[in-house]
């Protein structure tokens, strides 16, 4: 049967007030609330661009309610004249709940020669999805500063890293550690570990090192200074590889320690446990700080091996693998 047009008429007249209903909910469920900064880390609080330009970092958390975050922009100008870095670039560290809780790092590139005195960051107004955004001139936002130094004797820092394992031509092998302290006068921002040329990982730092404190009583914080991890050298390929550490000042400064050493390996690079240890048909023979056991099954596979007593591991080190198989 077809309706009449007096009956569709009655039928669009029925859906009217459903639309206006569902018009409402979206005015009112709409995302009206602007993003919110919760956390605001900046450093270094000086810097010194007389040698070359200098990065400013910040660190900052922002949440949003319900449409999520545009990509803020940072930038830093100074008091004292008209002159401004321009924009800093902005990265995510992390991002949770749907990309509503965001953790964004930026850095700033001050110029060499830029103006000295007080600087001021800049952080423009956070919009979200839906175009809410809100200025923000408190002292966790647009105020905060910091300092361009000119440079003079006494502004100079101390920096000093040293790597102490692995150490210079010894070798190496198994899980052990990479280790060594950095001390700066102004403080260590990171350390960093480059293996065989490449990027390998940024080493934990901020350990114990009373004797260090010692050494350097007038720097502060110098006997937490150690930084270290563990490194399977067996995972490496067998022979001759370099390793560089690189200790970053909170001023932007760099100084760097490095060893080339030597690695040893057996077939695989990690003895699982459940393989098979024999050392029933071996034999050892001693002399001096070393032993050597001949005619040892591991895994499967017979070796020669030569372990050297190591001062700075207080133990015997395997140093020389010959596969016998």
């Amino acid at each position: 049967m077809r309706l009449g047009s007096s009956a569709k008429l009655r039928g669009l007249n029925a859906l009217l007030p459903l639309a206006a209903l569902l018009a409402v909910h979206q005015a009112f469920g709409a995302d009206v609330t602007p993003p919110k900064l919760e956390s605001w880390d900046q450093y270094p609080s000086e810097i010194n661009v007389t040698d070359g330009p200098a990065k400013v970092y910040v660190e900052f958390r922002v949440t949003d309610d319900e449409s999520g975050i545009e990509t803020p922009v940072i930038s830093a100008s100074s008091n004292t004249t008209s002159q401004n870095s321009g924009f800093g670039s902005v990265s995510v560290l992390s991002s949770s709940n749907g990309g509503l809780n965001i953790l964004y790092k930026g850095e700033i590139v001050i110029a060499q020669g830029s103006a000295p005195g007080p600087w001021e960051i800049n952080l423009f107004p956070l919009e979200d999805k839906q175009g809410n955004d809100e200025d923000f001139f408190g002292p966790n936002g647009y105020n905060s500063t910091f300092t361009v130094v000119e440079d003079t004797p006494d502004q100079q820092s101390t920096l000093v890293v040293t790597l102490e394992e692995p150490a210079v031509g010894l070798v190496h092998m198994g899980v052990g550690n990479l280790r060594g302290w950095a001390v700066s006068s102004v403080g260590i921002r990171k350390v960093e570990a480059f293996l065989d040329g490449e990027f390998y990982t940024e080493i934990p730092y901020g350990g114990a090192r009373g004797d260090v404190g010692a050494a350097f009583p007038d720097i502060d914080d110098s006997d937490s200074s150690g930084f270290g991890m563990s490194l399977n050298y067996s995972a490496l390929s067998a022979g001759t590889h370099t390793l560089e550490v690189v200790a970053h000042g909170i001023d932007n400064k760099m100084t760097s320690s490095t060893a080339q050493f030597e690695t040893v390996r057996f077939d695989s690079a990690f003895i699982r446990a459940g393989e098979v240890i024999d050392l029933n048909a071996a034999a050892s023979v001693l002399s001096g700080d070393q032993i050597r056991v001949e005619n040892i099954s591991i895994a499967g596979k017979t070796y020669n091996l030569l372990l050297s007593w190591r001062t700075a591991e207080q133990g015997f080190e395997i140093v020389e693998i010959t596969p016998l198989d």
